[in-house]
């Protein structure tokens, strides 16, 4: 008896980052991001810079109709604090030698202003901003130091992805985050950083996302041992980067629109599964199916990011490799909880249900949740709640 209650108090403490997914909506901009081109041609360098309007209307007071996107003219009339704001978070700094302290701080001038949208009426998740300045300066310019903000103070989860023509060579693209803000580039200089940069992404994303660790976490507690759990995490691992790689080359082409509401019943299926279940079983089937889904949702942010970007496959596996890395540390550091836990429970009955991986105290608590966590983003993401 006391083992069982030890059991379920710690199952309550193990599931308390699933407790509060029902009210873990995520970030108010979840996925933000922005692709910056840099051309430097002798003594003149141009940014052109691509970004969500929804990260626009989060830094600049633009949206005069208060209807939550933007027009032409409320970005036209905005037009000079939106490029004061690019100019004051992506600093371009020559001939510095990698000080931030030396060389000549260039300022932009405004000489492009665009919204792109896919139709008439989309809302601000779908339109995007294009932005252009132009640096003069009276000398060639020998090196750049890149100090990039922009939309990070406001929106902790925005990364740019920044690609860089050096009087006609082209440099591989770089990732600016709020953990990596500054870089610096001179022609002799190299750079073993992009691959990297999407790795770093892909583990944040996997870390950072609520519903995939969600998934995951039903995956485990229904697992009925070591063995079995490997086989569902293959299979999930498996299903979800043929998708990713389908989708990121454009191979296949899913809306947002249905990918999110079917990652949210997938959530919410296989946590009531584990509730009407007598007892742990193989989940491969469903880890692989639902894996197919969950995929197009990576393949989502992936493809915004790799929007522009000229060389796909790098980002395609790095970005592929940190999600497994960060998928891993899920699995890991739960699979150790539970064992720890199995332990603590030594002296309970050997049933066979109680021989899985995970206690049934913890499994249907984490169930609950998990079902919890699914029905409410299902709500949110077929817009019967805003």
């Amino acid at each position: 008896m006391v083992g069982g209650m030890r059991g379920l108090l710690i199952g309550c403490l193990l599931v308390a980052t699933c407790a509060g997914l029902a009210g873990a909506t995520g970030p108010a901009h979840p996925n933000s991001i922005s692709h910056s081109h840099v051309t430097v041609a002798g003594s003149f360098a141009r940014l052109e810079l691509r970004c969500q309007a929804l990260g626009v209307l989060e830094v600049v007071p633009a949206d005069a109709d208060r209807d939550g996107r933007l027009d032409a003219d409320e970005l036209g009339a905005a037009a000079v604090p939106l490029a004061r704001y690019v100019d004051e978070h992506y600093r371009l700094r020559a001939d510095c030698g990698g000080d931030a302290q030396a060389g000549r701080l260039l300022h932009g001038e405004l000489v492009g202003l665009a919204l792109d949208e896919p139709g008439s009426g989309a809302p601000a998740a779908e339109q995007w901003v294009e932005l252009t300045l132009d640096y003069a300066t009276e000398a060639p310019i020998t090196d750049l130091l890149f100090e990039v903000s922009v939309f990070m103070p406001t929106i902790s989860e925005h990364r740019d992805i920044c690609d860089l023509t050096w009087n006609g060579v082209e440099v591989p693209e770089v990732v600016f985050s709020p953990g990596s803000q500054i870089r610096y580039y001179a022609p002799s200089s190299r750079s073993t950083r992009p691959l990297l940069d999407w790795v770093v992404m892909g583990v944040e994303h996997i870390l950072g996302g609520w519903d995939h660790r969600a998934f995951v976490l039903a995956l485990i507690v229904s697992a009925r041992g070591l063995a079995s759990l490997l086989g569902v995490v293959t299979a999930f691992t498996l299903a979800h980067s043929i998708t990713l790689a389908l989708a990121a080359l454009d191979v296949v082409s899913v809306s947002p629109r249905l990918v999110e509401p079917l990652i949210a019943a997938s959530i919410a299926w296989v946590g009531l599964e584990n509730l009407l279940a007598r007892g742990p079983r193989s989940r491969w089937p469903e880890a692989f199916v639902f894996g197919l889904v969950h995929g197009l949702g990576f393949a989502t942010f992936l493809g915004a990011a790799l929007a522009g970007v000229r060389h796909r496959l790098l980002p395609l596996a790095g970005f592929n490799v940190g999600v497994e890395l960060g998928q891993l540390a899920v699995v890991v550091a739960v699979s150790l909880l539970l064992l720890v836990l199995r332990r603590a429970l030594r002296g309970a009955p050997a049933s066979a249900d109680e021989r899985a991986l995970a206690p049934r105290p913890v499994r249907r608590i984490v169930s609950a949740g998990v079902v919890i966590a699914g029905v409410w983003w299902l709500v949110q993401r077929t817009g019967w709640i805003g």
